[in-house]
C-alpha cells in the first residue's frame, strides 16, 4: 500500500492479529483516529516503515501482547502518543525494536510498560530524541541495544530496571550524555559495551550496582571524558577484555576487585593518561593480549601476579614512557598452555626501558623455565611464532650486558627466538675447520629460481669456502685469492664477480632468476648482473664444502635458502644493517617469510629445517 496517503475508519472491532497490517505504507503521513483495533493481540510490524507518518493518533491497544517492530523505521514520526498497555500479569509484552530507526522522535512520554519483558533495540537509532520520561519498564529483562545511538540524549532517568539480566551495548553511543543516574543492576549478567562510547561522561556513579555483572567486555570503552573511575563492585566479572579501552583521559585507576577475570585483552589499551597502575589481582588472567598498548604515561609498572597467562602478545607495546619493568615478573610463569606468538611485539615500541628493565624481563623469562612450545615443556609442539620482542634506546643487541647474553642464551636453548630493536639476537654459529667439517642438509632441490644467503666469518683470505654446495654446484664461494665469488648450477657452467674480501663477519646473498644472477655483500649488490650460460637448475646437499671434497674454513651462521628471487631491498633488509632479523616474520622490505624453504641458526633456537 505504498500509495496509500489516508486510511478510512473501518470496523476492526473484531480484528486480534494486525501484524504486517500498513507495513509499508509509505505514503501514510498519519494514522487516523477512531480505529477500533481493542480486541488486538498481535501488533508485530504493525506499522513499520511507515516512513512518512509524521503523527500517529493513540488506537487501542490495551490487549496487544507483542508490539516488536510494530513502528520501526516510522523516521518521520515527531511524537508518540500516551497509549495504554495492558498492566494484566499474567502477560508479558515483547518491544524488540518497537521504535527502532524513528529518527525523528524528540521525546518519549511517560507510558506504563510495566508488562514488558524484552527491549531489545527499542529506541535504537533514535537520534533525535534529546529526553527520555520515567517509563516503567521494571519487569524488563532483556536491553540489550535499547538506547544504542541516541546521541542527542541528554539525561537518563531513574528508571527501575532492577529484573534486567542483559544490558548489552544498552546506552552504546549515547555521546550527549554528561552524567548517569545509580540504577538498580543488580540483577544484570551481561555488560557487553553498554557505555561504550559515551564520550560525553565526565563521572560515572560509585553506587551503581553491577555486581552480578560476569560480562564486562568493552562496557566502558571509548568513554573519553572519563578522568578517574569508581570504586565499583565487579567481583563477578570474568571477561574484562577492553573494558576501558580508549579512556584516554583516565588518569587514575582504582583498587578494584577483578580476581574472577579470566581475560584481560585490550582492558587498558590507549588509556594514555594513565599514570601508574594499582597493583590489581590478576592472577586468575590467562590472557593479557595487548593489556596496556599505548598506556604512553606509564613509567614503571607493578609486580602482578599474571602466572596463568597464556599470551602476553603486544601487552605493553607502545608504552613509550616506561622506564622500569619489575624484576621477578615471570619467575611464576606457569599457564596450562602457551599460544602461538605469546611475545609477538609485547615491548615493541618502549624505547625508554632501561638495560636494567630489559634485564629484568629476560631474566625472570628465562627463570620460568618455560619452553616455547604449546605446553610449555620441552616435550611440547613448537609454537607457531616464538619471536620474543623488546625495543629499547638503552640497549644495543650487539652490545649486550653478560647477563642479558646468558639470558638470552637460556632462552634460546628452549627455542624462544629474542628480538631486540628489530634485531635477533645470535648466540651461536658453527665453526668449521678447513679440514673435513661440513653439514649434510639433505638434498634441497632449489630449481633455477632462489635465493641463498648466510653470515660467513673469514678466517683467511687464502681459503676457498663454499657456503652451500653439492656434488657437482655450489651457490656461494667465497675465494680470498681470486679475490672472487662464485656461482656454480649444477651443469651449468658458473658466473663470478671480483670482491676484495675482509676478514670478519659478513653477510654474502646471491639471488638467481633463471640465467641471472645476482651477488650481494652485506646488503649491497656486488658487479653486475652476471648470466650463467644454461637455465639449468641446483640442488643444494652441503654446508661448507663442495663434493665433501673441498672444504671451507670459519664460522657460518642463519644460512638461508628461498624459493624466489629477492630483489635488493630485501636482501638489504635481511642484512638490517649488520643485525640479523627474524627471517619468520615479515618486516620493512623484507616480506618474504612465506618463501623460505630452509633456514640454518646454528643453535640458535631451531628454525626452518635447520
Amino acid at each position: 500500500c505504498g500509495s496509500l496517503t489516508s486510511f478510512p475508519k473501518l470496523d476492526l472491532s473484531s480484528g486480534t492479529d494486525f501484524g504486517y497490517t500498513w507495513t509499508d505504507c509509505t505514503s501514510l503521513t498519519s494514522f487516523p483516529a477512531g480505529v477500533d483495533t481493542s480486541s488486538g493481540t498481535y501488533f508485530s510490524h504493525t506499522w513499520q516503515n511507515c516512513n512518512s507518518m509524521v503523527s500517529f493518533n493513540a488506537p487501542d491497544l490495551s490487549k496487544g501482547n507483542v508490539f516488536s517492530y510494530a513502528w520501526l523505521d516510522c523516521e518521520a514520526l515527531e511524537s508518540f502518543p500516551v497509549v495504554t498497555f495492558t498492566t494484566d500479569p499474567s502477560i508479558s509484552i515483547n518491544f524488540t525494536e518497537a521504535w527502532k530507526d524513528c529518527f525523528a522522535l524528540e521525546t518519549f512520554p511517560a507510558l506504563n510498560m510495566s508488562r514488558g519483558t524484552d527491549f531489545t533495540r527499542a529506541w535504537q537509532n533514535c537520534t533525535g530524541l534529546e529526553s527520555f520520561s520515567t517509563v516503567n519498564v521494571s519487569n524488563g529483562t532483556n536491553f540489550t541495544s535499547t538506547w544504542f545511538n541516541c546521541p542527542a540524549l541528554l539525561e537518563f532517568p531513574a528508571l527501575d530496571l532492577s529484573n534486567a539480566t542483559t544490558c548489552n551495548s544498552a546506552w552504546d553511543y549515547c555521546i550527549g550524555l554528561t552524567s548517569f543516574p545509580a540504577l538498580d543492576l543488580s540483577s544484570s549478567t551481561v555488560f557487553t559495551l553498554s557505555w561504550y562510547r559515551c564520550s560525553g561522561l565526565t563521572s560515572f556513579p560509585s553506587d551503581i550496582d553491577v555486581s552480578s555483572g560476569t560480562e564486562f567486555n568493552g562496557t566502558w570503552r571509548s568513554c573519553t571524558g572519563l578522568t578517574s573511575f569508581p570504586l565499583l563492585d565487579v567481583s563477578s566479572g570474568t571477561n574484562f577484555s577492553s573494558t576501558w579501552r580508549d579512556c584516554t583521559s583516565l588518569a587514575s585507576f582504582p583498587l578494584l576487585d577483578v580476581s574472577s577475570g579470566t581475560a584481560f585483552s585490550y582492558a587498558w589499551r590507549g588509556c594514555s593518561a594513565l599514570t601508574s597502575f594499582p597493583l590489581l589481582d590478576v592472577s586468575s588472567g590467562t590472557n593479557f593480549a595487548s593489556c596496556w598498548v599505548s598506556c604512553t604515561a606509564l613509567t614503571s609498572f607493578p609486580l602482578l601476579d599474571t602466572s596463568s597467562s597464556t599470551t602476553f602478545a603486544d601487552s605493553w607495546n607502545s608504552c613509550t614512557g616506561l622506564t622500569t619493568f619489575p624484576a621477578g615478573f615471570f619467575d611464576d610463569w606457569n599457564p596450562a598452555s602457551v599460544a602461538a606468538n605469546c611475545f609477538d611485539n609485547t615491548w615493541a615500541n618502549c624505547t625508554a626501558l632501561t638495560e636494567q628493565s630489559v634485564e629484568n624481563i629476560l631474566l625472570s623469562i628465562s627463570a620460568s623455565g618455560q619452553w616455547a612450545t604449546d605446553d610449555g615443556t620441552s616435550s611440547g609442539t613448537a609454537l607457531a611464532g616464538r619471536e620474543l620482542t623488546i625495543d629499547s634506546n638503552n640497549v644495543s643487541v650487539d652490545d649486550l650486558s653478560a647477563s642479558n647474553r646468558a639470558a638470552c642464551a637460556a632462552l634460546q636453548s628452549r627455542g624462544w627466538e629474542v628480538v631486540i630493536n628489530g634485531s635477533i639476537v645470535s648466540e651461536y654459529s658453527l665453526n668449521f675447520d678447513g679440514t673435513n667439517d661440513y653439514v649434510d642438509v639433505g638434498a634441497i632441490d632449489i630449481g633455477t629460481v632462489h635465493t641463498v644467503a648466510a653470515w660467513h666469518q673469514l678466517d683467511s683470505l687464502t681459503s676457498d669456502d663454499y657456503l652451500f654446495g653439492s656434488t657437482h654446484g655450489y651457490a656461494i664461494d667465497i675465494y680470498g685469492a681470486g679475490p672472487n665469488i662464485y656461482y656454480r648450477a649444477d651443469s651449468g657452467g658458473s658466473v663470478n664477480v671480483s670482491h676484495t674480501h675482509s676478514l670478519g663477519w659478513h653477510h654474502y646473498a646471491i639471488s638467481r632468476n633463471g640465467t641471472a644472477v645476482n651477488f650481494y655483500v652485506d646488503g649491497v649488490q656486488v658487479g653486475t648482473t652476471q648470466t650463467l650460460g644454461a637455465d639449468v637448475a641446483l640442488t643444494v646437499r652441503y654446508l661448507m664444502t663442495f663434493n665433501t671434497a673441498y672444504f671451507g674454513d670459519g664460522r657460518l651462521d642463519e644460512a638461508a635458502i628461498w624459493d624466489v628471487a629477492l630483489d635488493a631491498d630485501a636482501i638489504a633488509a635481511v642484512y638490517n644493517s649488520g643485525s640479523p632479523i627474524n627471517l619468520n616474520e615479515n618486516k620493512g622490505n623484507y616480506d618474504n617469510s612465506d618463501d623460505m624453504v630452509s633456514w640454518w641458526r646454528m643453535g640458535d633456537s631451531d628454525s626452518g629445517a635447520g
